[in-house]
């Protein structure tokens, strides 16, 4: 059984990510979270390999890249909208940063699949009602989040033009869940 790593593992999407990969039986998903407590994973914890830790610290990547060499990577690890709102630094040091070091531990250590959670934020607010989205529409972020995405996706976009990556990434409009509001949601 081929490991998967899964950064942002034990939060809401991470955490089903994880419950599917274990459900469909092909991978052992290896989760990286900085929590030290993951509760969303308490029901399967037997089953997945856990790394307490911050994905902005190469050593932490390099060494989990090198002990559970993983076929593929699910990023879902980072610092939410609104935190990126309060606190810019932090935001690229997990966003932009934690980004980095991980495609660059992927690359160190051979693995070509990177799935990114990306975010509907990075097309902004004036997109007219209805407007359908493509590859091609022009991505203009109204907050700081949606700039840590923006730079994301493009690094990503290089990554797989240089390095022959396939990385991939998924605009959610929002992530609402068990304990969760979206902004602008009733």
């Amino acid at each position: 059984m081929e490991n998967v790593i899964v950064t942002g593992g034990s939060g809401l999407l991470g955490a089903t990510v994880v419950h599917e990969l274990i459900k469909d039986g092909k991978y052992k998903p290896v989760v990286m979270d900085i929590v030290d407590d993951p509760k969303r994973l308490d029901d399967i914890k037997d089953k997945v390999e856990y790394v307490q830790g911050d994905i902005s610290n190469p050593d932490l990547l390099n060494n989990t890249f090198a002990k559970y060499k993983p076929a593929k990577i699910f990023h879902l690890a980072v610092l939410p909208g609104d935190l990126c709102e309060k606190d810019q630094m932090t935001a690229v040091k997990v966003n932009v940063d934690g980004f980095m070091h991980l495609m660059e531990a992927a690359r160190k250590h051979d693995v070509k699949q990177v799935l990114f959670s990306s975010s509907g934020t990075t097309y902004g607010e004036d997109l007219e009602p209805g407007e359908m989205l493509t590859d091609k529409t022009l991505q203009r972020p109204a907050s700081f989040y949606g700039i840590t995405k923006v730079f994301a996706e493009s690094v990503g976009r290089w990554y797989r033009k240089k390095y022959d990556f396939d990385f991939r990434g998924i605009h959610y409009p929002a992530i609402v869940g068990p304990g969760l509001r979206a902004a602008g949601m009733v």
